[in-house]
């Protein structure tokens, strides 16, 4: 397509920016600062290659046990999005920002009726999809593991908009943010000026409230690389009503 309209291949690379900030703005709503380019370009199907879906648990998928593919179970996004999923055995469903730390949270393993998704950053509208119709479909509860900054808080929040419901963060503790912490950076005046659209945004108690305040407080952020594990157990949260 790019070579027949444009002439040449590379055109596409030399609008790609605008692209990006187009699609930031208007389509998502962010700054385009916060965003990352693939991640916004993949958010709209623009891709190079059929996406494809990593999951960690005990999903069913046509008769396969999830669990039992190490050390994740992957399943191209078209056939993900038009089979129906046995989710007779998840009761958590914790999404991972991050491939490094999806792929740390595979190996170390998780408890009984986790089922750990990896979004690679901002989430495309296939992911947002699945997971929508998940949402619909399973009581079950959500979670989202993220970066410690402006990016990680948008991405849950778009995410709530999307599946309609309220996501529960995990291993954003405040201790995380001192300044003797291993990757803790500063917030830029950019950054911090977001963080406080994202707050005024929020409504009294969201989960969130408390992670906004730490981040403008502290002036500082760190990337979910850097982060401890959170600790994930049945004990470790709140049992569903």
């Amino acid at each position: 397509f790019v070579v027949r309209e444009f002439g040449t291949s590379k055109a596409l690379d030399a609008l790609r920016q605008r692209v990006v900030r187009v699609l930031a703005e208007r389509g998502l709503g962010m700054d385009p600062g916060d965003a990352d380019d693939a991640a916004v370009l993949s958010h709209f199907g623009i891709e190079p290659k059929e996406e494809v879906f990593l999951v960690h648990g005990p999903a069913g998928f046509r008769g396969i046990h999830c669990e039992e593919w190490r050390p994740f179970f992957t399943v191209p996004a078209t056939l993900a999005l038009a089979e129906a999923w046995d989710f007779s055995r998840v009761e958590r469903i914790l999404t991972v920002e991050n491939e490094e730390p999806f792929h740390h949270l595979c190996r170390r393993g998780v408890p009984a009726g986790w089922l750990v998704v990896y979004l690679a950053g901002f989430p495309s509208r296939a992911k947002v999809k699945l997971l929508a119709s998940w949402s619909q479909q399973h009581p079950v509860d959500f979670y989202h593991w993220g970066d410690f900054d402006v990016g990680g808080m948008a991405i849950q929040i778009f995410l709530e908009g999307k599946l309609g419901r309220e996501i529960r963060p995990l291993g954003l503790e405040r201790n995380g943010l001192r300044s003797d912490s291993v990757g803790v950076q500063d917030l830029s005046p950019a950054e911090l000026s977001r963080l406080k659209v994202l707050r005024a945004g929020l409504v009294a108690g969201h989960s969130l409230c408390e992670p906004i305040d730490a981040l403008l407080e502290s002036g500082r952020k760190v990337e979910q690389e850097a982060m401890e594990l959170p600790l994930i157990s049945r004990a470790s949260c709140p049992a569903r009503e």
